[in-house]
């Protein structure tokens, strides 16, 4: 195990937990590769990371799922397994982390964050992508800034850590799109101060084959 490479989070083990994913974003291909969304139960998970803290002495955790809360119910399912395990000391409390999609408040609730931080969740990365809101409804991402604001609040009363995921350079991005991302930054640098935000990266756009983008740019002669 010594031999793999981990996360900044400290030796872990990568679980998946799921196959394809709920969303659309028309820069990813994910959707043209795993055409039905598929996952395992929570209790199936629990059991996987149980062998694993018995066998290996690991408490680490890392979701290789495009996104870890991308079906509720699923998430709500390995939360409430780990708990139970958690409470019955059949296991001590991991942390975890993944691929996060941030919502709307009315669909994740401040009882997920909740549970979520009670079962382990720890580290998570989200795909900001961007901090223009019109650009991120055109990307399908299908989130606003508010939004990622109520995430960060959860987030620090729950003591979740982010990785900011972003790129520059959508073949729709406008100055008006750049702007709104150097405005967000401002407007979030205080989580960054917490440790809420305790990354970012920032990567270019690329129009990758068999995706809504790559469509658009043939319609549209971006080529």
């Amino acid at each position: 195990l010594d031999r793999y490479h981990h996360l900044e989070s400290g030796k872990s083990i990568w679980v998946n937990g799921s196959r394809g994913c709920v969303r659309r974003c028309d820069f990813c291909d994910i959707g043209k590769l795993w055409k039905k969304f598929r996952f395992r139960s929570g209790e199936s998970l629990f059991n996987e990371v149980h062998a694993q803290m018995t066998d290996l002495k690991i408490d680490n955790f890392q979701f290789a799922d495009a996104l870890i809360n991308g079906s509720l119910k699923s998430f709500v399912d390995l939360n409430t397994n780990l708990i139970h395990g958690i409470e019955k000391k059949i296991i001590k409390r991991p942390l975890y982390g993944g691929h996060f999609i941030v919502r709307p408040k009315h669909q994740m609730t401040e009882e997920h964050y909740r549970q979520a931080a009670m079962a382990g969740m720890d580290y998570i990365s989200i795909g900001v992508e961007t901090g223009s809101d019109a650009l991120r409804w055109r990307m399908n991402k299908k989130f606003t800034n508010d939004d990622i604001e109520n995430h960060l609040e959860m987030s620090r009363k729950y003591n979740v850590k982010n990785l900011f995921l972003m790129f520059v350079g959508h073949p729709t991005e406008t100055l008006q799109d750049h702007l709104d991302t150097l405005e967000m930054l401002k407007r979030f640098r205080k989580y960054a101060v917490y440790g809420v935000i305790s990354g970012l990266t920032v990567g270019h756009a690329s129009i990758i084959d068999n995706t809504p983008l790559e469509h658009w740019a043939m319609e549209n002669n971006v080529y």
